[in-house]
């Protein structure tokens, strides 16, 4: 997930991120990955309707139907949605060429000297 929850859409989220979804009304839950999303299929008895690449993570409670209340006739849109990232986003290449060069052994430096140096860094 590249931005904060309030300005994350679907197209925005990665491939390990996960979208915790509960319904407030029964207490049902559900994860969704981004690519359930996009495809539109009905998966742990959560229907998405008109969920598009460029749709809001918080405004999902609006597309969503759940199962169990539909079957007893009620609709709402009253779901507790979060985001739980599986893979940490990537560090900058600037910071691991810096971290790289810094735990270089530098020219006659003696042994406690590059573990000191090494244990501040």
């Amino acid at each position: 997930m590249r931005y904060p929850f309030f300005r994350c859409r679907v197209s925005d989220l990665d491939e390990g991120d996960i979208v915790n979804v509960t319904c407030r009304r029964c207490g049902h839950s559900g994860t969704l990955t981004r690519a359930q999303l996009l495809s539109k299929v009905r998966s742990q008895k959560l229907k998405m309707n008109s969920i598009t690449a460029d749709t809001f993570i918080k405004n999902l409670g609006r597309n969503l139907t759940c199962w169990p209340c539909a079957k007893e006739g009620v609709f709402h849109d009253d779901y507790e949605i979060s985001i739980t990232p599986i893979n940490p986003p990537p560090e900058n290449p600037d910071v691991i060429r810096l971290k790289n060069t810094q735990l270089e052994r530098m020219k006659g430096e003696s042994d406690a000297k590059f573990l000191r140096r090494i244990r501040n860094a």
